[in-house]
């Protein structure tokens, strides 16, 4: 289905995402430190799902410190981020093993992960279904897809709203 867009979405998210969000292009001090106490939290979601070293692969790995800290535990980790800086810097600093570009362009096996995290990305996302059904192919028979998305709704009423370059708006109940 093609829909239109207020901007090209993947020169966006390859080059002006991070700078027009958080006025850089590669992560500060500041969003270093930011990121690894949201790493830390995003770990104690799923640490029940990691009982075993596992083959991981996160997309939209950001600085990288969320996929930096699995690797630290022993984890078989694999990444995808579309900002090249961002993604440069992940290589760099944290010796990731990371593609730089979108996951519905990603040379991946089918079948080859215990684990995905897709934190906060889906929304970004051309086409949410396309993008889940190739997760779906990269898990083991068993795998596990973690997803998390923000709740536009919390921000109804508020003056204040997140930062709005969501290409889509995604609501489900999970019962």
């Amino acid at each position: 289905m093609e829909r239109p867009f207020p901007h090209d979405p993947r020169h966006f998210y390859e080059e002006d995402y991070r700078v027009d969000y958080k006025n850089t292009y590669t992560p500060t001090s500041k969003h270093i430190l930011r990121a690894g106490k949201v790493a830390l939290t995003r770990y104690s979601k799923i640490k029940h799902l990691l009982v075993d070293q596992q083959t991981i692969l996160d997309v939209g790995t950001g600085g990288g410190e969320f996929a930096y800290l699995l690797k630290s535990l022993g984890h078989d980790l694999h990444g995808i981020e579309p900002n090249k800086g961002y993604a440069e810097h992940s290589v760099a600093e944290y010796g990731l093993n990371l593609q730089i570009g979108f996951i519905q362009d990603g040379q991946f096996n089918n079948e080859s992960y215990d684990v995905i995290t897709i934190w906060h990305v889906l929304e970004h996302t051309e086409d949410p279904c396309f993008v889940l059904s190739k997760l779906h192919d990269l898990l083991k028979p068993q795998g596990i897809l973690v997803v998390e998305v923000p709740m536009l709704k919390r921000y109804a009423n508020r003056r204040k709203v997140p930062f709005m370059k969501h290409i889509c708006s995604i609501s489900m109940s999970i019962r």
